[in-house]
């Protein structure tokens, strides 16, 4: 059997004031917090905006160029330039991805027309028994609008096809900015595969004859 002592101090001996015997916990306790902190899973990432799943659409066109005659206000009501991928970079993803050359003459030109984002403030009851309810807080409509030209060598245009889509969005009270993240996105793929069904039939009604 194994027996532990306990020493006593001596009449010589001081013992530590508690205060001080208090002090030396601090440290262990903060790395136990910040390592149990580092433990916690990162939240995910908010969803991309992509256009993986769709076919291309070959154009009997020598190339495509995309540009933008749409200039973000970049002030409210407009919120477009807030979301984490602002409209006009969505639809600049999509014409890479689906408008692509399979020709050796004439040459294909997508412009984005419009990709704003209007917010408008709902009002909310601000009384104390309406504190408990959870209303709707504003409102987002996104507005797309694209062209598609083919040229002539000597850029005389030949043809075109355009398509104009919106969507409207109600966003509860106490989101998080995660939370409102998420819903943006989610705003934005919504409108985005309305305009790739809209663009998309009127190319093949006023195009068709450049697709192969």
């Amino acid at each position: 059997m194994i027996h532990f002592g306990i020493s006593r101090p001596t009449p010589n001996e001081t013992q530590e004031p508690p205060a001080i015997m208090r002090t030396r916990f601090f440290p262990l306790l903060t790395v136990l917090t910040i390592a149990g902190g580092c433990a916690s899973d990162p939240p995910p990432p908010p969803p991309d905006v992509t256009f993986g799943h769709l076919a291309p659409i070959h154009l009997n066109v020598i190339e495509v160029e995309t540009r933008s005659a749409y200039a973000p206000p970049l002030a409210p009501p407009h919120v477009d330039h807030r979301f984490p991928i602002p409209p006009e970079e969505a639809m600049r993803r999509w014409a890479d991805h689906r408008l692509k050359s399979a020709g050796l003459g004439d040459t294909g030109r997508f412009t984005i027309l419009r990709a704003s984002v209007v917010e408008e403030r709902l009002p909310t009851d601000t009384g104390l028994l309406d504190r408990v309810k959870i209303e709707q807080a504003a409102r987002y409509t996104i507005t797309l609008e694209g062209q598609l030209e083919i040229l002539s060598a000597s850029g005389r245009r030949l043809k075109s096809a355009s398509a104009r889509v919106s969507r409207t969005r109600s966003l509860r009270e106490g989101l998080t900015a995660e939370e409102r993240d998420r819903a943006w996105v989610d705003l934005t793929k919504a409108a985005m595969r309305d305009f790739d069904t809209s663009m998309s039939e009127a190319i093949n009604n006023f195009l068709s004859g450049w697709v192969t």
